[in-house]
């Protein structure tokens, strides 16, 4: 399956990305690796993620404001919980939060590298993007989307997911 036959646009730098998302529209998005640096990650024993994977899809209400997964932080982001679990980089409990977010050092290391890895290419979709979402997600089974995990290397990434959140440091008091 290929996006452009599923009507994404071409995938674009994620900062050029985020200048031509739409405003208010609802639509499908998708992370894809413009690089060999996520499969050196990944242990020899499971299945490569070569330039070119789709390692992410979404669905967003409001594309603009839900897609940019390279401007957040990792509290708000499960692509990027999942990068920094893969990537090894240290997470950090706030008081109150359910989901950990990286230190500060990290959360920026982590954007930067979005930047120069990974590219977003999208697709507005008024009416049924949730069951769209979902097609593609049965379709492609990027391994970054983990809820639940299905592949071995979903599995993989979810257990890398669950050594960051156990790892995080606590609050400060």
């Amino acid at each position: 399956m290929n996006l452009r036959d599923e009507g994404f646009g071409l995938a674009k730098h994620p900062e050029v990305a985020y200048d031509l998302l739409p405003d208010d529209q609802s639509g499908v998005y998708a992370w894809t690796v413009t690089t060999d640096a996520l499969d050196s990650l990944v242990p020899e024993n499971l299945p490569r993620i070569p330039s070119g994977s789709v390692v992410y899809i979404g669905k967003a209400n409001k594309l603009r404001k839900r897609a940019p997964h390279h401007r957040w932080t990792s509290s708000s982001s499960s692509l990027r919980r999942n990068l920094a679990g893969i990537m090894g980089l240290q997470g950090l409990w706030l008081p109150r939060a359910s989901k950990p977010r990286l230190v500060q050092e990290h959360e920026m290391a982590l954007s930067l590298w979005m930047r120069s890895n990974l590219a977003l290419s999208w697709r507005a979709v008024d009416e049924g993007y949730v069951q769209f979402e979902k097609l593609l997600l049965s379709k492609l089974t990027p391994p970054l989307n983990v809820d639940p995990p299905e592949t071995e290397l979903q599995w993989w990434v979810y257990g890398q997911l669950q050594k960051l959140k156990d790892e995080a440091l606590p609050p400060h008091q």
